[in-house]
């Protein structure tokens, strides 16, 4: 019998890093980044996403920009979840189709 926490059927607090009754989500807080690179490494983790991966990016400001951009040159191959913590962060969980 399983309680799924640590266990072999994926669930969390395994050593992965992930909480118990749901899957690792990694995340980037791009807030401690240089503005001058924040938006290219945000792509450049997005564009590293396998098909149907997932990763939290926390900012602190609206991400719509960044998601608008993303549908532009990538239409329909990522979908974003924002949760507005406060007015200077944003938590957002991109998803690759």
């Amino acid at each position: 019998m399983s309680d799924g926490c640590g266990s072999g059927d994926g669930g969390g607090c395994g050593g992965c890093g992930g909480a118990c009754g749901g899957p690792y989500v990694p995340e980037l807080d791009a807030r401690e980044l240089d503005p001058m690179i924040r938006q290219s490494a945000i792509f450049g983790v997005l564009m590293g996403l396998p098909p149907q991966g997932v990763v939290r990016i926390v900012v602190n400001s609206d991400p719509s920009g960044i998601a608008d951009l993303l549908e532009e040159r990538l239409p329909g191959q990522y979908s974003a979840d924002v949760d507005t913590v406060s007015e200077d962060e944003y938590r957002v969980l991109f998803s690759r189709a």
